[in-house]
């Protein structure tokens, strides 16, 4: 009995953790990705003057 709710627990404790880092990594990318977005070259290439 002790015995499971401990890895019951200790399994909470892990998903938390890694849900906590995937988090961490998107937000991490979805930065790179806006500045990526916001840079002139973007821009450049996929508006051309006369689109803008």
């Amino acid at each position: 009995m002790e015995a499971t709710y401990f890895h019951i627990h200790a399994t909470n404790i892990f998903s938390a953790l890694t849900a906590r880092w995937k988090m961490k990594e998107r937000s991490k990318l979805q930065n790179i990705h806006r500045e990526h977005m916001l840079s002139k070259e973007y821009l450049r290439d996929h508006f051309p003057r006369s689109a803008l």
